[in-house]
């Protein structure tokens, strides 16, 4: 029997898969969909940027207008201020100049400017349409008196420690002085602040000393905070007063001591000692 040829099978073509033949149109079908959502989206905000560029073409044109506006200029910096300084003094500080514009004039740099001087406290500068600055400076008022062992000088400082310029060699007179043992001021500078976290019991402890009737009118020379924190209280006559830590309370006790105050006495008086329950009162030797 003659035998059976075997037919030769043809290799089959592999098909490509629908998803392999779709991705290229897909892909351009997504950036056609995405060109579409942005214009649907520019074109719906047209108005608001045709609005925007309407808005800020008037706005230039104003500012431009103003600007260059004569009404707009300065012609007046009033200056309202305590006598420490003259109204010139002050407006040369602010660096402000009769004929620039009042509404680019930088009255904030301006206000900055007075209060680099340490003997201005508060600086207010405000805009009075059409042509007009005000600037209100209030000083600072010497309150106390400091002493630099190192420099050998007395500088007059204000309620908040602010270093200003009165100094002098000796003593000042109108001033108390405020004595610190912790702290000893070595270099100071007019401009500079007295860091002392002790400067508000000085101000409350003199205050208070001024409401005693029995104290009302004497002269105080000095006031001392030793290193552990007791209070004392030296007059203009030498007579010293010891306060201890809590002063309030103990110099209360000072308007039981009037007669001895007032006393002819008092020259050979020491020392009061206010610390404890029973007043101490030490005599000369």
């Amino acid at each position: 029997m003659p035998k059976k040829r075997k037919s030769k099978s043809k290799p089959r073509r592999k098909r490509r898969s629908k998803a392999s033949s779709n991705l290229l149109p897909n892909f351009f079908k997504g950036i056609m969909r995405l060109f579409a959502f942005v214009g649907i989206l520019l074109f719906r905000l047209a108005p608001f940027f045709l609005f925007v560029a309407f808005v800020g073409a008037i706005y230039y044109g104003l500012q431009t207008h103003l600007y260059a506006d004569p009404h707009f200029q300065l012609n007046v910096i009033r200056v309202k201020t305590d006598l420490t300084f003259t109204a010139k003094e002050i407006e040369k500080m602010s660096g402000l100049k009769l004929g620039d514009n009042i509404l680019t004039a930088d009255i904030q740099k301006a206000a900055r400017k007075i209060e680099k001087n340490p003997q201005i406290k508060t600086v207010q500068v405000r805009r009075i349409l059409p042509s007009t600055i005000e600037i209100i400076a209030l000083r600072r008022f010497e309150a106390f008196q400091i002493y630099s062992i190192k420099q050998d000088r007395f500088y007059a400082i204000d309620e908040n420690g602010m270093i200003l310029p009165k100094t002098s060699l000796s003593s000042l007179p109108e001033l108390v002085l405020i004595e610190e043992e912790n702290l000893r001021p070595v270099d100071l500078k007019v401009g500079d602040n007295y860091s002392s976290s002790s400067l508000l019991s000085f101000r409350k402890l003199y205050e208070f000393l001024r409401t005693q009737s029995v104290l009302a009118t004497e002269s105080v020379e000095k006031l001392s905070l030793d290193r552990l924190g007791n209070f004392s209280v030296f007059l203009g006559d030498g007579l010293k007063i010891y306060l201890g830590e809590n002063y309030i309370r103990n110099l209360k006790k000072i308007n039981s001591m009037k007669h001895i105050l007032n006393s002819n006495d008092r020259e050979n008086i020491e020392y009061l000692d206010l610390q404890y329950k029973d007043v101490v009162v030490k005599m000369k030797k």
